[in-house]
């Protein structure tokens, strides 16, 4: 009879773990992308794509210009817990760099009528931006189909218009395709939500910046190596780094469409929409961009060391992404030069090679070939 209780025992205990909860996204309840330079890209802007940030955070999904959204659900509640380090109750990473950051207005929902849709309230997170006076709450765009590889143009609420503008580093059709996304209009599609300006630093047109904000918004700060995810940042200090970087977020942030807050003692349900609608030359359109949500477990004792926020932000060789468009055939000698986000160049090589991008940090990069061969300039990415 004890060795059956043992066998029982050990089979429920098996049988537990199996069955365990992830701190990871489960779902994607819904993906409705925004016109942009990744939109209809089968690594960045698919539906297939977003199955990338589902069980980690090392996915790669784009949510277009103003007002691309993404919704997410989890296979348990994330709790309003106040043991959580620092009261965070779940971090979103996306892929910030330094001096780069495409903010994100975050949204939660809990399931209130037990139903396991997303068909309840949403309630906006206020981010540290809420209560500019540039911030519009009640924002609504309109984008039009032009029909191929040409320039959005699109109307705003505010009697503003302008464009979506195409680059020669993707030539794919930017407005949302209908085979992939038919719960898009085929003449136009409105978005809406809330609208920031961001922190952007414009005073040189060709090398455009975009720094991150205090706190509250998605694809904000970047990622580090060295912690486990669960361990969050503290969003009360700013410019350290406590955790796994990305974006800290509070339930109790959560305000209704008035600005009310609003108690939640859990959520089901994460919606991310980009916040910012601005062009940035080269760089192209500001497009939120979410590698993966994570819940924060509670914690008996609050996590103390913090590290000065770093430029370097190398992480591991293993988790680099690099990307460069359009393809270059890096076997190809020629004359490159490499410069940073900041316009700087670091880099003169008259072969590029992995071996050369090795020697780089996490960031974005514009690649010229002022000598020899086609006059090209390239776009790299290293995530």
């Amino acid at each position: 009879m004890k060795q059956m209780y043992l066998f029982l025992a050990t089979f429920l205990c098996c049988s537990m773990g199996l069955f365990a909860q992830s701190p990871y996204v489960s779902s994607v309840v819904e993906y409705k992308p925004a016109p942009g330079q990744f939109t209809n890209t089968l690594t960045w802007g698919s539906p297939s794509a977003t199955q990338s940030i589902i069980g980690g955070i090392n996915g790669h999904i784009s949510l277009g210009a103003y007002g691309g959204y993404i919704v997410v659900g989890f296979d348990h509640s994330i709790e309003n817990d106040p043991n959580n380090p620092y009261g965070v109750d779940f971090t979103i990473f996306g892929n910030a760099f330094t001096g780069w950051a495409e903010p994100g207005i975050v949204y939660v929902m809990k399931d209130e009528n037990n139903n396991e849709q997303a068909d309840d309230t949403w309630y906006q997170l206020k981010g540290s931006d809420y209560t500019n006076s540039s911030t519009v709450v009640n924002y609504n765009i309109m984008y039009a189909n032009p029909g191929g590889y040409a320039d959005v143009p699109w109307r705003d609420n505010k009697n503003h218009r302008g464009a979506v503008l195409i680059n020669p580093y993707h030539t794919q059709p930017y407005y949302p395709s209908l085979d992939s996304f038919p719960n898009i209009n085929a003449a136009n599609q409105a978005y809406y939500g809330t609208l920031i300006t961001g922190n952007i630093d414009d005073s040189n047109p060709f090398y455009i910046q975009s720094f991150a904000l205090d706190y509250g918004y998605a694809d904000n700060h970047p990622k580090q190596s060295g912690n486990p995810v669960i361990e969050p940042d503290n969003p009360s200090t700013i410019g350290t780094i406590e955790g796994a970087g990305g974006d800290a977020m509070k339930i109790e942030w959560a305000i209704d469409d008035q600005g009310n807050p609003v108690s939640l003692d859990k959520i089901d349900f994460v919606k991310i929409h980009t916040g910012l609608n601005r062009m940035c030359g080269w760089l192209g359109e500001v497009s939120t961009e979410i590698c993966g949500v994570v819940d924060v477990a509670p914690s008996s004792t609050q996590q103390t060391t913090q590290r000065v926020q770093s430029s370097l932000l190398k992480s591991e060789k293993s988790n680099y992404r690099i990307s460069i468009y359009p393809s270059l055939a890096k076997s190809i000698s020629n004359q490159y030069e490499i410069f940073n986000i900041e316009g700087d160049k670091i880099l003169s090589v008259s072969e590029l090679n992995d071996k050369r991008i090795a020697q780089l940090h996490r960031g974005i990069y514009l690649i010229k070939t002022p000598n020899g061969g086609k006059s090209i300039n390239y776009k790299l990415i290293i995530e």
